[in-house]
């Protein structure tokens, strides 16, 4: 036998280490990162704290004796947007949270590409298109949720709870084209 002789058993052996060290790079890589003391997984990054919400205004000054209210300033309703952030990669539900590694690196990226499809290809072309044919954008959120997302059969990321999608037609509207970079959608926080 010379010194390169592969016999068959050595060959299963072989298959059988390398099976074992794939198998363990990963189970090495599924970790849900370290635990503090207090038992919340840690994911050893560096995170900035989260920024507050800014305070909200001060209310209006009383009316003067014997002077009305002016209808100006309307009272906040209790459906008031919260946080509004345009409708970009990234604002599913989908694909946030994984951390990183092997696994989580690339399921965070299938869900950013599927996100960027529907927003920066679907959307855009569906809305060029509506505005190359009607020579205008949507005119209210109904009409685009109808002609664009519906007709095209658009399918919109999941939101977290509490968030919804909102067209903000008046914005379009001093669009000459679809920008998925500045969209006239958004996601709508409420209370």
């Amino acid at each position: 036998m010379t010194y390169l002789e592969i016999k068959p058993e050595d060959e299963t052996m072989k298959w059988g280490l390398l099976a074992c060290m794939v198998a363990t790079m990963l189970i090495a890589g599924c970790g849900g990162g370290d635990t503090e003391e207090s038992g919340e997984p840690t994911d050893n990054v560096a995170t900035a704290p989260a920024p507050s919400a800014p305070a909200p205004p001060p209310p209006p000054p009383p009316p003067a004796p014997g002077e009305t209210p002016s209808a100006e300033t309307p009272s906040p309703s209790p459906s008031e947007p919260v946080d509004r952030k345009p409708a970009v990669t990234g604002v599913g539900k989908k694909g946030k949270g994984y951390g990183t590694g092997p696994i989580a690196t690339p399921v965070a990226a299938y869900f950013s590409t599927r996100q960027r499809v529907v927003f920066d290809i679907q959307i855009a072309s569906a809305m060029n298109l509506y505005h190359a044919t009607n020579q205008r954008f949507p005119k209210t959120h109904e009409e685009f949720m109808k002609e664009i997302i519906e007709k095209n059969m658009i399918k919109l990321p999941e939101l977290a709870p509490g968030e919804s999608y909102r067209y903000d037609p008046e914005k379009a509207a001093k669009q000459s084209q679809y920008d998925p970079n500045d969209p006239p959608l958004w996601v709508e926080k409420t209370r």
